[in-house]
């Protein structure tokens, strides 16, 4: 016959088991369903009606980023260029893999008058744009626009001649 040291454990162990059954069997559940809403004037729940729900927005990145590409034109058209370089770096930083995102950030420096962080930007997006003939085509358009603004004429009309034949 158990003693009741032996009863008191088990009921314990019997009240943890339950307690975690509890616990595991809550972490499953979703507390919140957004389709249903709380009435103010009464305490029914009332349905929403999902069918004009509009399409969810984009992720908060491509948000930030369009933003940011938003924020850096404005920039741009006020001749603000180092401005629209700060936000076209921080957009970069977000969505490093885009190659259109590291042609504007190289014309911009064009327009500032920094050419060799403009080389490096454009050689950077001519390398992401492998596979798109359009984007490849301006990434190597922007570079003949900064040999162009370094002076060497001959390099740039031949990437003009080159790739401009390709549209």
């Amino acid at each position: 016959m158990p003693t009741n040291a032996t009863i008191r454990s088990m009921k314990l162990r019997q009240r943890s088991f339950y307690a975690i059954l509890l616990f595991v069997s809550a972490c499953g559940t979703n507390p919140y369903n957004p389709d249903i809403v709380e009435s103010e004037s009464s305490s029914a729940p009332i349905e929403r009606d999902t069918q004009d729900t509009p399409e969810p927005p984009a992720s908060n990145t491509a948000q930030a980023t369009n933003t940011l590409l938003a924020s850096a034109d404005a920039a741009s058209t006020t001749g603000d260029h180092s401005r629209a370089i700060n936000y076209l770096e921080r957009a970069v930083r977000m969505d490093p893999r885009n190659p259109n995102i590291w042609i504007k950030l190289s014309r911009a420096y064009l327009q500032n008058d920094e050419l060799l962080n403009a080389t490096r930007h454009a050689r950077k997006a001519i390398a992401l744009a492998a596979g798109d003939d359009l984007t490849t085509r301006t990434a190597w358009l922007t570079l003949a626009d900064i040999k162009e603004a370094e002076g060497n004429l001959n390099e740039a009309k031949s990437l003009r001649r080159r790739w401009s034949a390709r549209g």
